[in-house]
């Protein structure tokens, strides 16, 4: 993966936590947190599990917020430092490739 590649996902990463965060503590809609996060990037997507169709990022945090979610945390892993991330596994060894994740708390 390209180095561009992997500074826009942890980008958008970190937009993610902070306006996900602002949706949860209600400072925000979730309407205006998806237009933050997305910016001038494609509509973003969120597929919960395998064979769930993808929902607007809108919906998926409106769907956190309703579902009692108390936090998004930033997760930064590195090469033979995963601090943080699950057992291993699809989210584990992309959040590995990109250099960065977001875990859902609550």
């Amino acid at each position: 993966m390209s180095s561009s590649v992997t500074l826009a996902a942890r980008t958008r990463c970190v937009r993610l936590v902070a306006w996900g965060n602002a949706v949860l503590l209600a400072a925000v809609s979730p309407d205006a947190a998806a237009d933050r996060v997305a910016r001038d990037d494609h509509p973003h997507r969120v597929v919960w599990g395998p064979g769930a169709p993808p929902e607007t990022l809108t919906v998926a945090l409106a769907r956190l917020a309703g579902r009692g979610a108390t936090g998004l945390r930033l997760l930064l892993p590195a090469a033979g430092d995963p601090v943080g991330l699950p057992v291993p596994g699809h989210f584990a060894t992309t959040a590995l490739a990109i250099g960065a994740g977001v875990l859902v708390e609550g």
